[in-house]
């Protein structure tokens, strides 16, 4: 009797663990965009812009890249383009101070 009170308990808790994450996938699904933000006009991005802390505001811009002559159009938030600064910032510094010769 203590068993299979034992394994109810579990069965129960796994039903609600599976409506919970049921839930939480469509909570999830409803908040992302069906549109990426490349192909996004500049009114969808302002609007999405408005619904988001600032450092979640995504910017896109028309990148060339070093490896290509075709300009690709890249979009970042802005926390990941001052991640991206800051690290590309420490790697200059790197290669300045590089082997001292006194």
């Amino acid at each position: 009797m203590i068993i299979e009170h034992s394994m109810s308990k579990s069965v129960g808790f796994a039903k609600r663990l599976c409506w919970g994450l049921a839930l939480g996938t469509m909570f999830i699904k409803c908040q992302t965009t069906d549109t990426p933000f490349r192909k996004m006009t500049d009114e969808e991005l302002i609007s999405y812009n408005s619904t988001v802390p600032l450092e979640q505001n995504v910017i896109c811009f028309r990148d060339l890249r070093t490896d290509s002559h075709i300009k690709k159009t890249r979009c970042m938030t802005v926390m990941d383009i001052l991640t991206e600064a800051e690290s590309n910032a420490r790697m200059v510094d790197a290669l300045n101070i590089g082997p001292q010769l006194f």
